[in-house]
């Protein structure tokens, strides 16, 4: 694989795969939902969406139209940290993906028609998660740990904040978030030689002032619980504790114990609470990580009557886990999943754009796959003992009740 930085300052990273006849393109912005103001919440997302709806020579039905001619599964996201573009074309559809991706980026014109429309689509999309209860409960779990704080608001904002944004905010916003210096470009499959040349063409030609670089302030855990009523037939409950961010060397440790504890169908909570009490159809623990902090999640759904149960079900599990520890059996097992998951997604030209970009942003370089797999190697059941330390900490919680 190769890195090169055009002209004005983007950056591209190819992974050449000859053994495919796939390519996947990914254009990554280094900002997300944590990048914006209370007042601005839900404007990266909404950019997002107006890159899709019309550029100087395309029209939305244009893009779309392109899009499917040449068979490209083309969409894109908005997260805390990043924004990303991608598409995956045949290879002989290269050139005309990047022509459309960078039209998008360089030459979207934000028309206001479209913007109230576009609105309105959001505002529909709220809507959506609200009436999805094993949704909205991780929404309303990250507003109670970080409340008046970026990483605390939902991505996609509120029907308040997207009423009040002009044009002049949102073109403010995007010179600021999509300044070629915050920009990456990955790609990865069968690609030609004379690739980097074009990239330059597209992609490096467009620039304006550098804006000033903005510090990420920390966010703040609150332990703390909130209910919400809503016309549902199940119970749900998230309860969560601050851990390690994903440049933490704890990370591997954590990413372990989270497959061990509830990652699986073999993990402690899926057999302690679904297989052995019957307790709930989906039991799960998540982690999820940022450059400075992360969360370590569990969750799970029961009918009402047995909503107390469960949750001492999990409190019991997870204070077995500081008792007793795990055994160096599922350690390795844990470990075996994880490597073979690693291996196994290489096959695929979207993981290494995934990938590529996703090292650029928070190394700087590339980490090999061998660096990744002697990481989780090297972890002992010592270093879980130690990062299971993190569930004596107090602890936030969501719950969505009957109504």
């Amino acid at each position: 694989m190769t890195k090169h930085i055009l002209k004005n300052g983007v950056r591209v990273i190819v992974h050449p795969m000859s053994h495919t006849r796939a390519v996947s393109i990914g254009v990554w912005i280094e900002a997300g939902s944590r990048h914006e103001t209370a007042e601005q919440a839900g404007m990266a997302h909404f950019i997002e969406h107006m890159l899709f709806k019309g550029t100087q020579t395309r029209s939305a039905k244009d893009l779309a139209i392109a899009f499917d001619r040449i068979g490209g599964n083309s969409n894109a996201y908005t997260s805390k940290e990043q924004t990303c573009y991608y598409t995956r074309v045949l290879d002989r559809y290269t050139k005309e993906a990047i022509d459309l991706l960078a039209d998008m980026l360089w030459n979207s014109v934000f028309d206001e028609e479209e913007m109230e429309r576009e609105k309105q689509v959001i505002i529909e999309e709220i809507h959506m998660v609200e009436d999805t209860p094993d949704d909205c409960v991780h929404e309303y779990l990250w507003e109670a740990m970080y409340p008046d704080h970026p990483l605390g608001h939902s991505i996609l904002g509120t029907k308040e904040t997207l009423a009040s944004f002009s044009r002049d905010d949102v073109l403010a916003f995007y010179k600021d978030a999509y300044h070629p210096s915050r920009i990456i470009v990955s790609l990865a499959g069968n690609i030609e030689d004379d690739m980097i040349p074009y990239l330059e063409q597209v992609f490096g030609q467009v620039s304006w002032e550098e804006p000033q670089k903005s510090v990420l302030q920390p966010a703040l855990f609150h332990a703390t619980e909130v209910r919400n009523t809503k016309e549902v037939e199940q119970a749900h409950l998230t309860i969560a504790w601050p851990s390690s961010g994903v440049k933490d060397e704890q990370i591997y440790a954590t990413v372990l114990l989270q497959t061990m504890l509830g990652g699986s169908m073999s993990s402690r909570l899926f057999q302690e609470i679904r297989e052995t009490r019957g307790l709930a159809y989906s039991i799960y623990s998540y982690h999820t990580s940022y450059i400075d902090q992360g969360v370590f999640a569990i969750y799970g759904g029961t009918s009402p009557e047995q909503l107390e149960e469960l949750e001492a079900a999990i409190h019991e599990s997870v204070n077995h886990l500081l008792e007793t520890g795990f055994t160096e059996i599922e350690l390795e097992n844990a470990k075996d999943q994880i490597i073979s998951n690693i291996y196994l997604s290489l096959e695929n030209s979207t993981t290494w754009m995934n990938r590529l970009a996703r090292n650029e942003i928070l190394y700087g370089y590339q980490k090999s796959i061998d660096e990744y797999v002697n990481r989780y190697q090297q972890v002992t059941l010592h270093d879980i003992e130690q990062v299971s330390q993190l569930f004596i900490q107090k602890s936030a919680k969501s719950l969505i009740l009957p109504s």
